[in-house]
């Protein structure tokens, strides 16, 4: 027969106008220009992190379809679960696209555009807890530069370097303190904060801090009783605190005790009416936050012969 030529259909045009928005949070939205050959079907993406290699991303069906959003990596799987991994904070990543025709014949990769995604906020600094409060730490720390924080999260542990547990949330518009309360005496915390902004991506922990509750005052001692004609007057050493507020007069009974009295110096007088019957007393120091020493030693009152 005669000769006939035909010639085979030529590969996709390579894509164009491929831009990547930089600044979202673990995500990279990617647009370009739709493919003006007719039998391309979609799109192919690859991608690489920092100054890596390409790796295929994902297919994009549909010649119109032109965005894509990226918000992790492959699939892997994990106790029979797909498990996606999520773009890095604050990670610059390249891209590039080519276009798929009806036969499955694939254009040229197009130039390549890089984005770099949203970086975490920076870690809270100036954080200081309370000493020798009262049944509470204080927590107090600066304000972060970031304009879009949502909020402080707060935890606490009886160690510095592990067993955290949150202790509580605080407004990133609000006054930059925290208060823990109802805290036994002598009580030594450790305390840390991070930042949240309004994406959800939180900042390293800040460095952990003590803080520590007031102990109890200490217990009055060396209690002794002196006889006078119309009674005993009962001393005691007082506690060494600087704010003891006044001494309670505790008498032991058999079957639980009684409130004698109280004092404001280290002495406490009983008249003789009083004093038939052997006493059996303990003192007691309390402070001005109210907090109340251990009792001291008994001392029995027995009355004259």
């Amino acid at each position: 027969s005669e000769v006939v030529t035909a010639t085979t259909r030529p590969l996709p045009p390579t894509v164009a106008e491929l831009t990547a928005a930089t600044g979202l949070p673990r995500k990279v939205a990617l647009e370009w220009a739709v493919s003006p050959d007719e039998k391309v079907v979609g799109y192919d993406l690859a991608r690489a992190e920092e100054d890596g290699d390409f790796g295929f991303v994902a297919r994009v069906d549909g010649r119109e379809n032109t965005a894509y959003e990226d918000t992790g990596g492959e699939s892997t799987r994990f106790l029979r679960a797909a498990v996606k991994t999520p773009l890095k904070d604050g990670t610059r990543y390249s891209y590039q696209v080519r276009a798929v025709n009806t036969a499955g014949s694939v254009s040229e990769w197009s130039e390549a555009a890089a984005a770099t995604t949203k970086v975490i906020p920076g870690t809270p600094r100036g954080l200081k807890a309370s000493e020798g409060r009262a049944g509470a730490i204080d927590l107090a720390w600066s304000a972060n530069k970031e304009q879009d924080l949502a909020e402080y999260a707060v935890s606490w542990s009886t160690l510095p370097d592990r067993n955290f547990t949150e202790a509580g949330r605080i407004a990133a518009d609000a006054e930059l303190s925290f208060r823990q309360e109802n805290l036994g005496p002598a009580l030594v915390r450790y305390y840390r904060v991070k930042a949240i902004d309004v994406d959800g991506l939180e900042s390293e922990w800040s460095a952990p801090v003590d803080g520590s509750t007031k102990p109890l005052p200490a217990p009055p001692s060396a209690l002794a009783v002196e006889w006078a004609d119309d009674g005993a007057r009962l001393q005691w050493r007082a506690s060494p605190q600087k704010d003891i507020a006044r001494y309670r007069i505790v008498g032991k009974k058999l079957f639980g005790q009684e409130e004698l009295g109280t004092a404001t110096e280290p002495e406490f007088f009983f008249p003789s009416e009083t004093l038939v019957q052997k006493k059996t007393v303990v003192v007691i120091a309390v402070d001005e936050d109210g907090l109340e020493s251990p009792p001291s030693a008994p001392l029995e009152i027995l009355p004259p012969k």
